[in-house]
């Protein structure tokens, strides 16, 4: 659905961290994103739909998830943009504030 790339990272300002810290960086972006993807989704299908869509997140089945969406006017690709901009901004603010830390 969603991929934390080295460009993303980069943009971001944290291209410059070694392998391992950038591998374990990508993981918590990626576990970020997808917790506001998941709210997302979850404000816009309303309480009464709530026990049918988590029934589908817990599978591995994107397909499944994918169609429900689109079956429920759920604009998965809107979701998911705004989440990997709100993630984007949360970080770069972050490598701000370390850099502004680091120098002052």
């Amino acid at each position: 659905m969603f991929e934390i790339t080295d460009e993303f990272l980069a943009q971001a300002g944290f291209g410059s961290l070694p392998a391992d810290k950038k591998e374990q960086m990508r993981e918590d972006v990626a576990n970020s994103v997808q917790d506001k993807i998941t709210r997302k989704i979850l404000l816009a299908v309303g309480e009464d739909r709530v026990d049918e869509l988590m029934g589908l997140l817990g599978g591995d089945d994107v397909p499944a998830v994918l169609n429900w969406c689109v079956n429920n006017g759920i604009d998965l690709t809107e979701i998911v943009q705004l989440s990997m901009n709100e993630t984007m901004a949360e970080l770069q603010k972050l490598y701000g504030d370390a850099l502004n830390m680091v120098r002052g």
